[in-house]
């Protein structure tokens, strides 16, 4: 895998009122199940983010659904599993426990972790695409 989604971005890229919306947007659109992956937990953090958000901005749960269905088709999803190999991601702040099968895939490894960008006080300053 070449990219690899942070729930921010998934979030930003579908939520037409957020700040990120349109490099988050081109980002998602330009990734495929061959080049591009998230983990399946942040299948649930988009849904309950998008479900959860404050007044018009809320999606009902079938159309947070269809999106999650989305993310599924465009995206291979992964699995982090403790316990298993650590893998560092780049420009990421933590350490990710993945299984050993995506640890090892060395012939295709994450080159590029696709998240909002944090400043040091904090707020997010833009969103990395895909290049």
């Amino acid at each position: 895998m070449k990219y690899f989604f942070d729930t921010s971005v998934l979030v930003a890229a579908v939520s037409v009122h957020h700040m990120h919306h349109a490099p988050s947007q081109s980002a998602y659109l330009a990734s495929s199940k061959n080049n591009s992956s998230c983990a399946a937990h942040s299948l649930a953090e988009v849904y309950a983010t998008l479900t959860r958000f404050p007044g018009k901005q809320r999606m009902s749960c079938e159309q947070a659904l269809l999106v999650v269905d989305d993310i599924r088709q465009r995206l291979t999803t992964i699995a982090l599993e403790r316990g298993k190999e650590a893998v560092e991601v780049p420009r990421a702040t933590t350490v990710c426990e993945v299984s050993s099968a995506v640890a090892s895939m060395s012939a295709s490894p994450v080159e590029r972790l696709v998240t909002l960008r944090r400043t040091a006080a904090g707020s997010a300053s833009g969103a990395v695409g895909l290049a």
